[in-house]
């Protein structure tokens, strides 16, 4: 059979070659392209599908090189450029695909694909506005086109135009009633909104569709973490399920590791994260690769992040070395961290987006770490040490957890930006009404802690309550937010509700208010820690979840135990009480700044000293393990 096709001519081998890929017969169709171009070194059109496979097959690099001898040979084929932008893009080499997808679509103005492409990579570039008009005019090709209602949703809940976007994925549902992409879509924009439940709903709709939607198990394990009828045991077990669904599969190919067993040496620590870059998530880690003691610590950053800023190049002049991953495949990612001798690998994303457990599922390092960009855990079995504290993770809660917990002095630390403005007076002694504030993402923002605000604006006569959050510039969700306050009794007119800003100025909002409220069942994190840097203590509600307890972690490291509460009337209680007693308010916040700058959490060089000690501590571990495995 094989021996016929290859003595096909050139064009009716393709042709069968491309039955075959259309089918899925993705080696037998490249076996047969590459014996087309034995004999005819130049034909464009072999060199594409070749090239078409290799993407297919996730190898980006031999995608590139194929395409680009395929438009090399014919510049004016619309299609072959259209799929090395791909590839460029996948790569993030978004330039080089921008122009590609422009290219193409001056060959074939009505080139539809060409025009959805070029909406994905100028949206992922930033450059929002021409984006759109990519998917509007898409758009007015196709109608009717499930993909340009799913794409345009993404691009509208990248501007913060949530209600927009809530409405082009129900657009396309109503299109694609069984599209899981689009179910899953809109449960991403519905969390954004704080319509947890009905999020939840929507990634399960999708996974009833596509059971093996990793993204889509990846938000729901995401969402319940914002949950209130959600608890450890839950959020854990659905960790896991993604483990053995997409990574547990890697188990048994994993090879001895070849590190040199020493236990003194100098150690090599790899840091894996798609969010080097201004996330909050970088003001916890970004301390600790930066104060690293070069002479025990070797550091090597893998970065995902797809837009860069100061904060990387900050960190990448840190590091001592700094790998980018992006276009690189899980498998190939893993082979280079196992060439780089890294010893310690650290992931900092957990599920969030752009995180790479797949990586840590194949074990490329002896000992592997999940910690501080989103400590809540993984479910990943080869991940060996999740750090974390005793308070936000209980001794009875961690038999749940696929790592073993190590404590550190905090879950987590912190370092201001030079920029913070300096702590203000208490802002009611100057003749302002009594001020609560909540700076958090709006989709914390359970009913339940409406309810108990509610009830302390109720309980402080002419106090206000101000809320600030990116999203709520859009008019739609700010209008949403305003009703779902004023059916809990708060009136608009107590309620003051600001957007974006600079950081600086985002920092500067402490100014106006006296004391925070932390959300619940999901509760702050870098924005309670920021709170309190600003002069503003923070009333906690110690709950049942990782999520509900990382500001009572903070608080508990400050020695500030009598701002946690434990039951909701305490909650109320605390925060209603504490408005009445101004000078004390006024002293704390006054010694706030200096007491977090010396604490476990503020002191970023003794915090990094602690950690360099645990890293010693874990590889002398695994040192001992392998020695003893060896002997015996």
């Amino acid at each position: 059979m094989n021996s016929d096709r290859s003595q096909a001519p050139p064009q009716d081998a393709i042709r069968t070659a491309f039955q075959l890929h259309q089918a899925g017969n993705l080696a037998e169709a490249e076996a047969i392209y590459r014996r087309v171009l034995e004999k005819e070194p130049d034909n464009a059109g072999a060199w594409h599908l070749l090239g078409v496979v290799a993407l297919q097959l996730g190898r980006i690099g031999d995608a590139t090189e194929l395409l680009e001898k395929a438009v090399r040979l014919k510049d004016t084929d619309p299609v072959p450029l259209n799929n090395l932008g791909n590839a460029y893009a996948w790569q993030g080499r978004l330039a080089q695909a921008e122009q590609c997808f422009r290219r193409a679509l001056g060959f074939k103005p009505d080139y539809l694909d060409a025009h959805l492409n070029l909406g994905n990579t100028l949206s992922e570039a930033g450059q929002l506005e021409e984006a759109e008009q990519s998917y509007r005019q898409a758009e007015a090709l196709a109608p009717d086109d499930t993909r340009i209602h799913i794409n345009l949703g993404a691009l509208l809940r990248t501007q913060r135009r949530l209600v927009e976007s809530e409405q082009c994925y129900r657009r396309a549902l109503q299109l694609s009633p069984a599209s899981a992409e689009a179910h899953y879509a809109l449960g991403n924009t519905l969390r954004d909104l704080g319509q947890q439940e009905q999020a939840v709903q929507s990634y399960r709709q999708a996974l009833a569709i596509k059971p093996d939607y990793s993204e889509a198990l990846q938000n729901l394990i995401m969402s319940l973490d914002f949950i209130e009828r959600s608890d450890t045991a839950e959020q854990q077990q659905e960790r896991r399920r993604w483990y053995a669904r997409y990574g547990k599969r890697y188990r048994d190919s994993i090879r001895p590791h070849r590190n040199i067993v020493d236990p003194d040496r100098r150690l090599c620590i790899g840091y894996v994260s798609a969010d080097f870059f201004g996330h909050s998530a970088s003001y916890i880690f970004g301390p600790v690769i930066r104060l690293h003691d070069r002479a025990a610590y070797e550091v090597i950053c893998y970065s995902g992040a797809v837009r860069e800023d100061d904060v990387t190049r900050r960190l990448r002049k840190e590091a001592d070395s700094w790998r980018s991953t992006l276009g690189v495949s899980d498998a190939d990612l893993a082979d280079r961290i196992r060439s780089d001798q890294i010893d310690i690998l650290v992931d900092l994303s957990s599920h969030t987006a752009g995180h790479r457990l797949l990586v840590f599922a194949r074990k490329p390092a002896p000992v592997q770490v999940t910690a501080w960009g989103y400590a809540t855990g993984t479910g990943v079995e080869t991940m060996d040490y999740f750090f974390a504290d005793p308070v936000l993770v209980p001794e009875e809660e961690r038999r749940y957890f696929a790592e073993e917990v190590i404590d550190l002095p905090c879950c987590v630390c912190y370092e201001a930006p030079p920029y913070a403005p300096q702590v203000s007076a208490l802002p009611v002694l100057a003749g302002n009404p009594f001020t609560f504030g909540c700076v958090n993402r709006i989709e914390k923002i359970s009913e339940r802690s409406l309810g108990h605000w509610a009830r302390i604006l109720a309980a402080v006569p002419g106090s206000r309550l101000l809320l600030k959050e990116q999203k709520l510039d859009d008019p739609g969700i700010r209008a949403r937010l305003l009703a779902r306050l004023q059916s809990h009794g708060i009136a608009a007119d107590r309620v003051s509700v600001l957007g974006k800003s600079s950081h600086a100025e985002h920092l500067g909002t402490y100014h106006q208010v006296d004391l925070a409220l932390d959300p619940f069942p999901h509760g702050g994190g870098v924005s309670s820690m920021e709170a309190l840097w600003m002069g503003v203590p923070v009333v906690t509600l110690l709950g049942s979840t990782i999520a509900s307890r990382l500001s009572a972690s903070i608080l508990t490291r400050l020695d500030m135990h009598d701002w946690i509460a434990g039951s909701d009337d305490e909650y109320v209680s605390k925060a209603a009480g504490r408005a009445a007693d101004l000078p004390r308010l006024a002293r704390i916040r006054e010694g706030l700044r200096p007491r977090l700058a010396g604490s476990a959490v503020g002191d970023v060089r003794g915090y990094t000293r602690s950690v360099e000690a645990t890293y010693r501590s874990l590889w002398r571990r695994w040192c001992e393990s392998t020695a003893s495995a060896r002997d015996a």
